[in-house]
């Protein structure tokens, strides 16, 4: 198909209206007739609506398996069989945060509002998991099933838009300096290996230096901003301070980095700022934005004593895997990194080992106090009205919402992702809730 389906949702979409892409075929490139320069070719992680039809095939492989089949239909399986763990990760919600005409605007009165690109993505994935629900209680699987709905991550900024940066400018800083670059991975952070470690102190003061007195071009969504490098750069790690953060000790693995530069939110490097005009937002980094995520846990699993509660304990995302082997039987403790780390299962759900059969019910795991918000749902992969630091407990951490009832979950994916997840029958509590603004954002 020759039409450019991005240049449809620019015009169609953020208008409000949904173009149709059911012309477009989900190809690898490398198997295209014309090779991976077909000028028909659309990157589907910058199109939502192509995302999600990339998401759609990750859907209906997990109903497959619910099904017992292979991911891939499968009529020859004559004795089906069910995986004890399984899941996808959705894109579209990830894709939209970040698209030109996506993300979350913030409002004159203060107030923000999640835009039409966002909401679309939103629905789309709530859609999904409810087919993944109904296909649960189609097989009579429900109740014996647990759900997690979560993020490995979040996006910087959360509303607005980010500034782009050529990252080229601290490697070319650096090799300016006599400190030269090896190998660089930059986001909303950056991870510098330098080719000779024994210069980390040099390059460190180097970029201390550019942060008190140097400034950096920053393009928003086209337009250059000459910005002072102090209101960009945030720290500075390398050497001890590394191994302080517990963040790895470069002098004894070589996968850590040499030196880390984490950024205020908002700034995000990108190769060619000007051609990356779509990229309003980004994540890889530690800020508040970045790494506060929705946890929600449903299912007909849950003992009915946790149906609807909130859990103010501190959590990470590295005790799920912990939670679901404890439910299945399995020691945690055979995971190294559960064992070293000392994890333990998420708190408040009361899940014995092996399952319950106790009715559909909803619970969260959430960290921190909850922020009150005043106008409304906002969908993003960080917290809602953040001003400042927030801690931070592990790799990834959960503020609280209220949910209610035996539904699709409602929470959100950043690419995560933020997933959303609303009702899809009985959980007008939730709508009375998010209808009047009287809830706990992440």
């Amino acid at each position: 198909m020759t039409v450019n389906a991005d240049t449809l949702l620019k015009t169609d979409l953020a208008l409000g209206f949904v173009p149709d892409v059911s012309g477009f075929v989900l190809v690898d490139p490398s198997t295209d007739p014309l090779g991976p320069g077909d000028p028909n070719l659309q990157d589907l992680t910058t199109n939502p609506l192509l995302t999600e039809r990339y998401d759609d095939l990750k859907v209906q492989a997990i109903i497959n398996e619910i099904h017992g089949q292979a991911s891939h239909l499968s009529p020859d399986i004559t004795n089906p069989q069910v995986p004890a763990i399984f899941g996808m990760n959705f894109q579209a919600v990830s894709v939209a945060q970040k698209y030109f005409a996506g993300g979350i605007t913030p409002l004159s009165d203060g107030s923000t509002n999640p835009s039409l690109v966002l909401e679309a993505a939103i629905q789309h994935t709530d859609a999904s998991i409810g087919q993944m629900v109904s296909a649960l209680h189609q097989t009579g699987l429900w109740n014996s099933t647990e759900i997690f709905v979560t993020a490995k991550h979040g996006q910087t900024p959360r509303v607005g838009v980010g500034g782009l940066m050529a990252d080229s400018t601290l490697p070319n800083l650096l090799g300016s300096a006599g400190t030269p670059v090896a190998f660089a991975v930059q986001d909303d952070v950056s991870l510098i290996y330098l080719t000779d470690q024994s210069q980390t102190q040099q390059a460190t003061q180097t970029l201390q230096t550019f942060k008190n007195t140097g400034s950096i071009d920053v393009y928003y969504q086209g337009q250059l901003v000459v910005v002072p490098a102090s209101k960009i750069i945030n720290q500075i790690l390398s050497g001890p301070n590394l191994v302080k953060a517990n963040l790895g000790n470069a002098a004894t693995d070589s996968t850590t980095p040499d030196i880390i530069v984490t950024l205020n939110p908002g700034f995000i490097w990108v190769g060619h700022p000007l051609k990356f005009t779509n990229k309003r937002a980004e994540h890889g980094g530690f800020s508040a934005d970045d790494t506060h995520v929705a946890l929600i846990v449903s299912g007909g699993a849950l003992p009915k004593n946790v149906q609807g509660k909130t859990v103010g304990a501190p959590v990470t995302t590295t005790q799920i895997a912990v939670t679901v082997l404890d439910s299945l039987g399995l020691d945690p403790n055979q995971l190294t990194g559960a064992r070293i780390e000392k994890t333990k299962v998420l708190p408040g759900l009361n899940l014995p080992a092996g399952q319950s059969s106790s009715p559909a019910a909803a619970a969260l795991a959430t960290f921190g106090n909850p922020i009150q918000v005043g106008n409304g749902p906002e969908i993003s992969g960080g917290i809602a009205g953040q001003t400042g630091s927030a801690p931070v407990t592990g790799n990834r951490d959960s503020r609280p919402v209220v949910i209610d009832g035996p539904s699709t979950v409602r929470g959100t994916k950043s690419s995560t992702m933020v997933l959303l997840a609303r009702k899809k029958t009985g959980t007008a509590a939730v709508d009375a809730l998010f209808a009047a603004g009287d809830f706990e954002e992440f």
